[in-house]
């Protein structure tokens, strides 16, 4: 299921492949992880950065438009996909707001 959440980010991190984030049947095992200020402490949303992705030009564009909101504090709205019930979900847009 698709879902949008809005907020500031609070913690972003780049790691190595194959890193998991969360636990049991409700993981991620991706490279990028955020997490939000408006958001309970255990959910994540992330994306993978792999060589052979063809959407890696996106994905890279994201990473740099999330460093840019945190490094900023900018409000953003994640788009991601996410399973009933789950706390993990897989970012597939992100919205910049601007406050007056």
């Amino acid at each position: 299921m698709f879902k949008g959440k809005t907020g500031k980010i609070y913690h972003l991190r780049v790691n190595d492949l194959n890193h998991v984030w969360g636990s049991g049947n409700d993981k991620l095992t991706t490279e990028v992880i955020v997490q939000l200020d408006s958001e309970p402490k255990d959910e994540a949303f992330g994306f993978e950065l792999r060589a052979d992705d063809p959407n890696l030009p996106s994905r890279l564009s994201m990473l740099s438009v999330l460093r840019d909101a945190y490094i900023n504090k900018l409000t953003v709205t994640l788009g991601f996909n996410i399973d009933q019930g789950k706390k993990c979900g897989h970012l597939k847009r992100i919205d910049l707001t601007q406050t007056p």
